[in-house]
């Protein structure tokens, strides 16, 4: 068993990641505003995209991801685009926080992009949602409900105390693959995304599970570090998504593994500058762990 997975990583114990004191004031105050808005309308939410993975990995784990995010995205459980309007008609009389074009960013201190992603009844049976007001705008929420219900809690405060759920990082990636998928070309930051989380969900809190629950790939005599993180990773999006979600993942790993004429998702997370690899047999073994890892689960 390689000694150098008791050195690594940290183990985050039940489900809370406590980050009080690592968030900027600005940040936490937005959260806060939010929070606030959302729980009076009893609208449940999570954090979810760019800032979720910075909060999890740089200010959770000390896992660096060079590109800062510079807005703070929600997924906003609303019933009708009555409710959603509602929540941003409550963060505005805030004071706090202005409208903008784009009807799903509003601006706060008119310096930091906040995103609400509307998902749950509001979405169609297909998991779609059309925004308003021309609804030629479409957009995929699948695996949202299901990430929001395997989200954790991030402590962003201790006094005062504020907890906010989280995406966790197998919801995430999830999320990050639709998302490439839905919108290809224009999302290679999803791609970067996802070799980030793939890269480093050992270290990101995993360590202790892989003992745990995937001793039989540590004990194997082909053992790679990244691989065995990437199994877990595709065993842990397995248990969160639903089955109509699983397919669509798989369909698309499947199209971008084994024996292709081009390998379109590769292509894209190998621009990532934390994939710490040229390699591209490399990085198409993590993918294919992580596919593995999901049909494992299924």
């Amino acid at each position: 068993m390689p000694e150098i997975l008791k050195l690594r990583g940290l183990f985050m114990k039940g489900n809370l990641l406590d980050l009080s004191g690592k968030i900027d004031k600005v940040r936490l105050l937005a959260f806060e505003k939010v929070s606030k808005v959302a729980d009076y309308l009893g609208i449940p939410f999570f954090i979810i995209g760019a800032a979720a993975r910075d909060l999890i990995l740089m200010n959770g784990h000390n896992i660096p991801t060079i590109r800062a995010t510079l807005d703070i995205d929600f997924g906003v459980q609303v019933p009708s685009w009555d409710q959603y309007l509602r929540l941003k008609q409550g963060l505005m009389e805030t004071g706090e926080f202005t409208e903008t074009e784009d009807v799903q960013r509003m601006m706060f201190h008119s310096s930091l992009r906040i995103d609400l992603i509307p998902f749950g009844p509001i979405a169609d049976n297909t998991s779609t949602i059309k925004w308003p007001p021309s609804q030629e705008i479409v957009m995929s929420v699948l695996g949202f409900e299901e990430s929001f219900r395997h989200s954790q809690t991030v402590r962003l405060s201790s006094n005062p105390k504020l907890d906010i759920k989280i995406v966790t990082l197998a919801g995430l990636a999830a999320m990050k693959i639709i998302s490439w998928k839905d919108r290809y070309p224009e999302r290679d930051r999803d791609a970067s995304d996802l070799a980030l989380i793939i890269r480093n969900y050992t270290d990101a809190g995993n360590v202790e599970r892989i003992f745990d629950e995937a001793l039989d790939l540590v004990d194997s005599e082909d053992f790679d570090y990244v691989s065995v993180g990437a199994r877990l990773l595709g065993r842990d999006i397995a248990v969160i998504l639903s089955t109509d979600a699983k397919a669509v993942v798989l369909e698309i790993l499947n199209n971008e593994t084994g024996k292709q004429d081009r390998y379109r998702l590769l292509e894209d997370m190998m621009r990532s500058d934390l994939l710490l690899t040229n390699d591209f047999e490399d990085v198409l073994r993590w993918l294919e762990e992580v596919k593995t890892g999901i049909l494992e689960g299924i």
